[in-house]
């Protein structure tokens, strides 16, 4: 799949250790779309599809566990940015 990367996406990909066959995957099989504002969407695999993938065999299940909680921001043109959903909000003390 050859799809535009900003220097900014390209840039995080590298800090937060998001290999290329995670990264393509999120982009193929990515079934949870938001609107993010500003023309941009997220893209994510749902924890259920994932689960079904595992079941029917066409993904290992250290692959889904990879895949799962990995966003794309997508501007149409290109992918602005990629990140770890994180699993409990910040707080400040």
């Amino acid at each position: 799949m050859n799809t535009q990367l900003s220097a900014h996406a390209n840039t995080r990909i590298q800090q937060r250790g998001i290999k290329k066959e995670v990264f393509d995957m999120v982009l193929k099989e990515g079934d949870l779309y938001r609107n993010c504002g500003r023309g941009c969407t997220s893209i994510q695999v749902s924890r259920k599809k994932l689960q079904m993938m595992v079941k029917e065999g066409l993904m290992c299940a250290s692959m889904a566990e990879r895949v799962n909680g990995v966003v794309i921001i997508d501007s149409g043109d290109a992918v602005v940015t990629v990140f770890h959903k994180k699993k409990h909000p910040r707080t400040y003390h």
